[in-house]
């Protein structure tokens, strides 16, 4: 449950980020599968209820979900420097315009 909480005070948090809102919803999947295989692998006799097997389905499904996570993280920090690119791209613009400015304004004095 605090697991939920905090992915949905997260999502509430950013909800204008990019892969926000679709987050919740393939991380509770990932989530769901691996506990659905753990169960399973625990459940079943044999080789499966053997401590390795089961750990490395269970690693596998971990490895998913995260990364789930790290592609909505790189959406978000791709989002980010495409805004603050562009903030520089229009701040070299202004400067350049008023070194322009300077220099005609030196050479008409």
């Amino acid at each position: 449950m605090r697991f939920r909480t905090r992915l949905s005070d997260t999502q509430q948090r950013y909800a204008d980020a990019p892969g926000m809102a679709e987050l919740p919803m393939a991380v509770e999947r990932a989530l769901h599968q691996a506990d659905s295989l753990h169960r399973d692998a625990m459940a079943a006799s044999g080789a499966w209820s053997e401590g390795k097997p089961t750990e490395a389905i269970f690693q596998l499904m971990m490895e998913r979900a995260q990364k789930v996570v790290d592609r909505t993280a790189r959406g978000i920090q791709e989002r980010g420097l495409s805004t603050y690119t562009g903030t520089l791209s229009d701040r070299w613009n202004e400067a350049q315009f008023l070194l322009i400015a300077a220099c005609l304004m030196a050479v008409m004095l």
